[in-house]
This record gives structure tokens, sequence and C-alpha cells, in this order.
């Protein structure tokens, strides 16, 4: 994209650094449903750049009717005039200001994803495009996050349920009420966070979102907002909104009288993160034997089950769907895309343990507590009992009977649950992991046979 120029019947937009350029329009959106998209869309066009090329500067957005002009002044980034309902986006004007300014690397990639969205459709087009971005609606950023594709009948009714929970707390959210003591299940995917979750969620004591609450955790950051990089964060990436929105979602939850627990195993690569935003959080991290869980990682994959990103480029990874990639995105997945299934799912196991390990070592012990996964399948009623304990809560007899429960009824599993499950289903490949998942399992003491 080049100033000045330009295609025939674009209008001028003139950037804070004196740039004019002459760019494609979008279609004007009809309906009061479309029209606030599209200005919620220039709004957080306007307040993405980090250095306020946009906020401070300001710059001029050409109206449909040549005569009208608005001008997003400095300091008034999320002031909206009426006018602004029948503007058409720049997004491209955008790009060219914050790149030419110095401007934040999210306000480009937001501002080259919504000129893309929009040359290939317009609003709805954009809408499609910005799948987990935070300028598309919020509709399609909760869409997205959802770990259940195709929900049926009983799915919205839970999803009811947590609207009218949600509604039900509104006071005591006003009421400037906060958060107590939540309680985060960490661990790497297919580790047995859903056995241990399905348990302790049955406790009146502790509330939940249903589900894994990936629009809540990644509403901000969502890996197509942060270049595709991992689902790592620290606790620089907090800001006030994000910390804010996510509190508020679980307290909506769980209210002041109850405890959230909460179970995401991308977690497990964001304990800087979760620190910043509960302090006061405590863990219980489950471990498992390396062998075991990259085999279940590998079966998982396999399935039609457990997408997690659609990527924008697909990968080369053997035998699975290339549009989708499953579970965590580590450090330097980008260098895996074409590896072998078992290399991607052994990283994916040792990485997150290796977090964990990590930080075992700066969170205070009574606030972090380790289960093996052995030891809550073979014999998980006194395992719980040590849980809720470390949790200070009650052992309810409804959390016992869950436990009991669990022996006969799996949960969350491809193939049943067997002990050297890896020697009869994907031997060879588990093989040839050892040398990348052996240090990490010395570390958490599980014997190399």
């Amino acid at each position: 994209m080049a100033c000045g120029g330009g295609k025939q019947g674009a209008r001028p937009v003139r950037s804070p650094c004196g740039h004019s350029l002459h760019l494609p329009q979008l279609p004007v959106p009809r309906g009061a449903h479309r029209r606030a998209r599209h200005r919620r869309v220039v709004r957080d066009l306007v307040a993405s750049c980090s250095r306020g090329c946009l906020r401070h500067g300001g710059t001029r957005a050409t109206l449909p009717h040549p005569s009208r002009r608005i001008h997003i002044q400095p300091g008034r980034s999320r002031r909206h005039p009426q006018s602004l309902r029948r503007t058409d986006i720049h997004a491209d004007g955008v790009v060219a200001a914050c790149t030419r300014c110095g401007g934040c690397d999210r306000a480009a990639h937001i501002g080259s994803s919504v000129a893309q969205g929009a040359r290939q459709g317009g609003v709805a087009g954009l809408g499609r495009h910005l799948v987990g971005a935070r300028v598309a609606t919020r509709r399609e950023i909760q869409k997205s996050l959802r770990t259940t594709f195709e929900p049926g009948p009983r799915w919205w009714a839970k999803r009811g349920l947590l609207r009218a929970r949600q509604a039900l707390h509104v006071p005591t959210l006003l009421g400037g009420a906060r958060l107590h003591k939540p309680v985060f299940i960490v661990g790497a995917p297919r580790s047995g966070t859903s056995l241990l979750f399905a348990i302790l969620r049955s406790s009146g004591r502790l509330a939940h979102w249903p589900g894994e609450a990936h629009e809540v955790w990644e509403a901000y950051y969502h890996p197509a907002l942060r270049g595709w990089d991992s689902n790592v964060l620290e606790a620089s990436d907090v800001t006030p909104e994000s910390a804010a929105y996510i509190r508020r979602q679980f307290l909506l939850i769980a209210g002041s009288r109850r405890h959230l627990i909460d179970k995401t195993p991308r977690n497990s690569l964001r304990f800087g993160f979760l620190e910043a935003v509960f302090p006061d959080a405590r863990y219980v991290y489950l471990q498992r034997d390396g062998r075991e869980n990259v085999n279940s990682l590998i079966n998982a994959w396999r399935t039609p089950r457990y997408r997690t990103y659609k990527l924008e480029e697909p990968h080369s990874i053997p035998g699975v769907d290339p549009s989708w990639w499953k579970f965590v995105l580590y450090p330097g997945w980008r260098d895996d895309t074409a590896a072998p299934l078992e290399v991607v799912c052994a990283k994916q196991w040792a990485i997150c343990n290796e977090h964990a390990l990590a930080a075992a070592k700066t969170i205070p012990s009574e606030r972090w507590t380790e289960v093996r996964y052995e030891d809550l399948v073979d014999d998980p009623e006194p395992v719980i009992g040590r849980v809720m304990e470390a949790l200070e809560l009650p052992y309810e007899e409804g959390v016992r009977r869950r436990a009991r429960a669990t022996t006969t009824t799996p949960i969350n599993v491809v193939t049943p649950p067997e002990r050297g499950k890896w020697r009869k289903e994907n031997p060879a490949a588990i093989e040839s992991i050892l040398p990348l998942v052996e240090p990490t399992m010395e570390a958490l003491g599980y014997p190399l046979e």
C-alpha cells in the first residue's frame, strides 16, 4: 500500500504523520445490530495502539457523504458521535498510521486483519475473518473459543443456566465483592485434569464455568491477537482492562459465598499471569507418566474431537487434520508444523510440566498441591480427601460419591484407562520420543523402566 495514488473511488485519509492515503472503503452497514458492530470495530481500532498515535494524534475518517467528516479527537478514543454509525472503516489507514509513528504490533495486526476481512466480504467478512479477535463481535469471540463446536439442546440449556446465574450475581458485582482464593487445576492436557475437575466441582462450596473457560481467558489474549506466538502469558501481559474482565466474569459465576474452580490446561503456561490477576489463587497440579500422557495426546489428536485453533496456514503434521491445532500452543510450535505427531505431543507434555515445576519453586507451598494421576485412578477417595484438606474445604458426601463413581465411569477418555497402554497402542512412537520426555519424567520422580 502506497501513499497518494490509490484505487478509483477511494477517499483520502490523512494519518497523524501527515501522509494522505487513498484507500478502499467498506460498505455502510444497515440495521442497528450491524451499525453497533461497526462502531465497536472503529472503537477498538482507535484504542489499539499502545503509543497512542491514534488516541493522541487523532486521525480523520471520511464519511460516505463527501461533505461530512468526523475527527477522532485526542483523548476521546472511546467517544462515538452518532454520525460514526455511517462511517467507512479505513483499516489500511490505521495500519499505515500506526506503522509510520512506531505504533504497536497489535494495532497493525488488527488493522491488517480488518482490511483483509473487509476485502473478503465487507462487514460480514470482517466478522468471519477475525475469529477470536477483540475487534470482532463478542459473540464471534466466544463462539471461536468454545470447546463444543456443534452444540445441542443440553449444551444450550447449560448456557442458559450460566447466564441466569451470572444475572443473579450482578448485585454482588455492583457491591464491590471479589473472588476469594480461586482454585486452578493445572497440568498437561490429557493428564487427568478433566477427571479431577469432575470430582471437585461436585462440592457445594465450589462454582465453575461450564467446561473450560477459554472464552474468558483468551478474550484479550487469543493467539490471533498476539501474532500466533504461543499460549504463554506473563505478569507483564496483564492490563487493567483484561484483569477486570476476567475477575468480573468469574465473580458472576461464583458470587461472594463460593470459591471458583477452573480447569484449563493452557493455564499451565500462564502462572505469572495467574498470579498477577489472582494473587491468592490456589493450585492443584496434576502429574502423569510422560509415556502414558503422550500416548493419550497422540490418540486425541487423531480423533475429530479436541479442536483448539483453526490456523491461518495449515500445518503438515502427518496423520491429522491440517486445518486445526489441538491442545496447547507451546513456544516454538511453528518449527514443528511438519514434525511427527509424537514429537509435537511430547513437547506439549514436557513444556507444560516444565512451566509447572518452575512455578512450584516460587508459589508458596500452602497454595500448591500436587496429585499423581495414577494415585487418583487407583484410589481416588483418599487423594481427593487430601486435596480438599489442602483447599480448606469440607469433604462432602457428594464429593465422596463422585470420587467412588469414577472407578467405574471413565471421564473424557478416548479409550478406557489402562496401565502400560502405550505399549499396545503406540510403542514405536513413544520409544522414539523418550529422549524428549526423560528429563522431565526424572524431575517429576517417574522411574524409567
